[in-house]
């Protein structure tokens, strides 16, 4: 087989797709630099960015010129950053710390402090006694039998992200109630 016929197809797809390595690198700090703007790390920046790159070697056929790449690129990183944006908002990003790292007793209790622990156990079990029973059953899994997100996503035959969802929703509600309850005690 004449394998001559598809070389000149060969050689403009490698010249295309070194073109599109130079624009995209021409392109890269700049883009780097407004994707680390909307998600405030660089690190969720860099990935957004190698994604974006991914993503318009896919599409190449799309795309006429150098203007056309700078546009792609942006629009591309944009929907990206917005989607890592709801999946940070999805899983309450930053505000999620394992049970097992919070010292919720200390060393040598004054009195105040006794009480104080158990009026907040109390507003927290009337706030988890007010859970939806998925809620409540998420909750109980994770701190009560300390299995893994994944591992609870498995038990009951839901995403990892529900799970995620549903430990937010109940970590949020007993912030709110033991946040209320002591606005009262110090009023």
């Amino acid at each position: 087989m004449n394998n001559s016929f598809f070389e000149p197809v060969a050689v403009e797809e490698r010249a295309q797709a070194q073109r599109l390595v130079q624009l995209v690198d021409m392109h890269r700090a700049a883009l780097l630099k407004y994707v680390n703007r909307i998600l405030n790390c660089a690190e969720d920046a860099e990935d957004v960015v190698q994604e974006t790159c991914v993503r318009l070697m896919r599409v190449r056929d799309l795309w006429r010129g150098e203007r056309e790449v700078r546009a792609f690129l942006f629009k591309i990183a944009t929907n990206l950053a917005r989607d890592e944006l709801r999946r940070r908002r999805a899983r309450c990003h930053g505000m999620h710390l394992p049970h097992d790292s919070l010292d919720l007793v200390g060393e040598e209790q004054q009195p105040d402090e006794i009480v104080d622990r158990c009026i907040a156990l109390e507003v927290i079990s009337s706030a988890l006694s007010s859970l939806p029973p998925r809620y409540r059953q998420v909750f109980s899994l994770h701190v009560d039998e300390e299995m893994s997100y994944r591992a609870i996503a498995r038990q009951l035959g839901i995403s990892t992200k529900t799970v995620e969802r549903d430990m937010s929703g109940a970590q949020e509600l007993c912030q709110d109630r033991l946040l209320k309850a002591r606005r009262a005690v110090a009023a």
